[in-house]
């Protein structure tokens, strides 16, 4: 990413998303004077249905390498993996800098650093809603937020240049047991002057208000009320609200509750620990005990919300979970509406559970989930509680922002003074006026196990074309020296065609790559494995595009001896 070299002004207020717009998830963003920076939010993406093998996403911080000893902190609204999740892996990137979050989130945090090993070189501190915190140029006070897990918040940042509103991901719900949105001192803030508002742009498209949550319990309970076997509920392991719901109406209709899935244990367990989920004594039970209990008597909270691959509910649906099997008369509810990208994935999950015999329930059957983002009518409600001069849409796709621009114009804010940032552009705001640079750039860095970064997006197009096309590996031994052939090629062939049955198609190939090397042996007086393994690969690519109309991944291989 460019570090823009450009001449700045003593006093400005630069902000550089790295990640979180015009996309779902991967959250981060930077706020800078010439003196200090501080960063909100670091989390994950999911990877969509083309990034094979990937098992998330970071944000490219390349834009702080050369500004780590500017960075005062790093502040995160909740305890979603997409706001939190990528701190293990950028951390030390950053310089270790401290990590202030309300206090469940910090427990959430701590756990994703124990995994790596980080917690005991990390530094956290506790924020406390409405208790500012000073760092250099920077005055943070955090606000309480409603959302779709406790101990949410936004942020108030005091800078020279006024004050910036951040409203994390957020809703107006009074039925909530979360709490609600701290609609007062966001009105204080109004009353003070709100130089910019930034602010959670997810559910911009749809009119109204967001569904309360009392809708959700009443499905529940009619669930437990008709389910005659084992239910089955999967959410993210960090849905805690949701979670203490099943706990509650469990306890209520006589059920024990296991939890199963790593990341669910650990977070419930850390929830439990600071006192933010409750459960009845006798209630929750080992997940190994499930077996003994009755079936109507059993309720099992797990994740695989998302059909995440290798998750409890996908193995489930693939028969391969160790503990317990799908059986008819289980009913599944999958509370959680599917992330753009991961909507094939979770319905081949909800075909696979009917297959076996399961009553599935999902979000196009009963209400089993609310969002925990605002709607137009929410959206418009935070533009007139904190009245800003300019507007900025957070948290969402490209169209997300768009509409939630047209409504900020629809309450006032002059058009030129809203503005849609990509990851990677930056918002300049000087005295009297605020600009936008869209000379930066980001990429995205690719986790597929313990490897970040290492993969790049050559190699998930080359995963691509195995995956759809297939692979065909030829492989010639030729005299070093006089680069004659030696011996017969070796043909192999995975996703393409069958050998067996295209006998004729491989004969032909194999003929291909004899005369291919012959020829580049009697054109050229020095024996070249490069060069012929490029003339290899054009020949043998251009051949069965002719005989097939697919374009394989073709590896010739040359061995001198």
């Amino acid at each position: 990413m460019n570090n823009h070299p450009q001449k700045k002004p003593d006093n400005y207020l630069r902000i550089t998303p790295l990640g979180g717009m015009g996309e779902i998830g991967k959250n981060l963003t930077v706020f800078e004077t010439r003196r200090d920076i501080i960063i909100v939010d670091c989390g994950f993406a999911f990877p969509d249905s083309s990034m094979l093998g990937i098992d998330f996403v970071l944000p490219d911080i390349t834009y702080l390498k050369n500004k780590k000893r500017l960075i005062r902190g790093i502040f995160v609204t909740h305890g979603h993996e997409d706001h939190k999740g990528a701190i293990p892996y950028l951390l030390n990137e950053m310089g270790n800098p401290p990590i202030f979050a309300t206090k469940l989130t910090q427990g959430l945090i701590s756990v994703n650093l124990k995994e790596k090993k980080l917690l005991d070189s990390a530094t956290l501190k506790i924020l406390r809603p409405r208790q500012e915190i000073k760092l250099g140029d920077f005055s943070i006070e955090p606000f309480r937020v409603n959302h779709s897990i406790p101990d949410a918040v936004g942020f108030a940042i005091n800078t020279p240049l006024g004050t910036v509103v951040h409203t994390g991901d957020f809703k107006f719900d009074y039925t909530s047991p979360e709490g609600h949105t701290d609609i007062a001192r966001l009105g204080e803030l109004g009353a003070q002057g709100v130089m910019l508002l930034m602010s959670d742009s997810t559910n911009s498209e749809n009119p109204g208000y967001t569904m309360p949550e009392k809708g959700v319990i009443q499905t529940i309970e009619n669930v437990f009320t008709q389910a005659k076997g084992r239910i089955i509920v999967a959410s993210f392991s960090t849905n805690l609200n949701r979670i203490q719901q099943i706990i509650d109406v469990a306890a209520k209709y006589g059920r024990k509750v296991c939890i199963n899935g790593r990341s669910m244990i650990n977070n419930v367990n850390i929830a439990i620990e600071l006192g933010y989920i409750k459960a009845p004594k006798g209630v929750l039970a080992p997940i190994d005990k499930a077996r003994s209990i009755q079936p109507n008597k059993l309720v099992i909270i797990s994740t695989g919300s998302q059909g995440e691959t290798y998750s409890v509910l996908w193995r489930l649906a693939k028969g391969i979970n160790r503990q317990f099997k799908i059986t008819k008369g289980d009913t599944i509810v999958v509370s959680a509406s599917p992330i753009p990208g991961n909507e094939e994935s979770v319905y081949s999950t909800i075909n696979d559970l009917f297959r076996l015999g399961a009553e599935v329930i999902y979000n196009k059957t009963l209400d089993v989930h609310v969002s925990g983002h605002a709607c137009q009518e929410e959206q418009k409600m935070m533009l007139s509680l904190t009245k800003p001069k300019y507007f900025f849409p957070i948290h969402g796709e490209y169209r997300h922002q768009v509409y939630h621009c047209r409504t900020a114009v629809d309450m006032g804010i002059p058009e030129e003074n809203t503005f849609i940032l990509e990851n990677g552009h930056t918002l300049e705001i000087t005295p009297g006026q605020a600009k936008q640079d869209k000379s930066g750039y980001v990429k995205d860095i690719y986790i597929d196990g313990s490897g970040i970064g290492d993969i790049g997006s050559v190699v998930i197009k080359d995963r691509q074309v195995m995956s759809e096309a297939g692979i065909f590996i030829a492989t010639v031994i030729v005299k070093k020296n006089t680069g004659d052939l030696l011996g017969t090629p070796e043909i192999l062939s995975r996703g393409f065609v069958y050998m067996k049955e295209s006998q004729d198609l491989v004969k032909e190939a194999k003929q291909l790559v004899i005369d291919c090397v012959n020829k580049f042996q009697r054109g050229n007086n020095k024996p070249d494995a490069i060069k012929l393994r490029g003339e290899l690969k054009s020949k043998l690519r251009d051949f069965f595009y002719e005989k097939t109309e697919r374009e394989p991944m073709v590896m010739p291989m040359v061995i001198e001896v």
